[in-house]
């Protein structure tokens, strides 16, 4: 029987596909008139609720119930990582107040209500958050951020260590202007606009954005964000993304150079 180079390609496309949704996530919001789910889906995780440039399921929302040790991921199983956090000003959100729960995208995700409700940094004081007990050898954090004011500017820092008495290893840091709700396209019947920053450098031509990517590979990891003085805004969200094994990797390599070695047999 032969196998013709479009089914050959679908092969590759459904192993490559499967690797992608094999990536383990954990996913983690912080609420105020913000809830991944819908208002009332409660502290999570939520099941059925999309959300992050890593589109995942089961993101906790931190209010009302805080959950922060064992997280789940994706797939609903419980994993090692535990979340700590602290907020000189509290919680807020990028509409001030004035805009409510806003609901799902267009599209189906809750983009718009995960970068909704931030935790707190302003007049020079820090925002902090420590993962714990990272079960995954390497992975990428997506810290998303958000403040009710646009162009308000800011930093955000990452740094790691791999055990809870060592010392912080060096800090990674990107800087950025906040979005606001209207920047980021939050409103009824939206799509939430998430752009990325990779400015490392801290000078007056910084870009707004509203999410920076961190890659770590031991199992503490913290996140700071600071404001300048009299200027507000905070952390949303984040995400951590297991990075494919590199056996994973192997697979989709190796089942697109199969396919290309069966289609040059059959043309000779």
């Amino acid at each position: 029987m032969m196998i013709g180079k479009r089914t050959l390609l679908a092969i590759a496309a459904v192993l490559a596909t499967c690797a992608v949704s094999a990536q383990t996530i954990v996913s983690y919001n912080f609420d105020n008139t913000g809830t991944v789910g819908g208002d009332g889906a409660g502290s999570g995780p939520v099941a059925g609720a999309t959300a992050g440039i890593a589109s995942a399921t089961n993101w906790y929302n931190d209010w009302p119930s805080y959950p922060n040790t064992d997280l789940s991921d994706n797939t609903g199983a419980p994993t090692t990582m535990d979340i700590g956090w602290w907020s000189n000003g509290g919680t807020w959100n990028s509409s001030n107040f004035g805009l409510g729960h806003v609901g799902a995208d267009a599209d189906g995700s809750w983009n718009m209500e995960m970068l909704h409700g931030y935790l707190n940094s302003g007049n020079g004081s820090v925002v902090g958050i420590d993962l714990k007990e990272i079960p995954f050898a390497e992975y990428d954090v997506y810290v998303y951020f958000a403040s009710d004011v646009n162009t308000r500017t800011g930093m955000v820092m990452g740094k790691e260590r791999a055990l809870e008495t060592d010392p912080w290893g060096a800090v990674t840091t990107y800087y950025f202007q906040f979005m606001n709700a209207a920047d980021a396209n939050i409103g009824v019947g939206n799509n939430a606009v998430l752009t990325l920053t990779t400015d490392m450098l801290d000078d007056a031509a910084t870009t707004q954005a509203n999410y920076a990517v961190f890659h770590g590979s031991m199992d503490y990891f913290n996140i700071e964000l600071l404001t300048d003085n009299n200027e507000w805004g905070g952390v949303t969200g984040l995400q951590v993304v297991a990075v494919p094994e590199p056996a994973t990797i192997a697979l989709v390599l190796g089942a697109l150079s199969l396919g290309l070695i069966l289609i040059r047999r059959r043309r000779r």
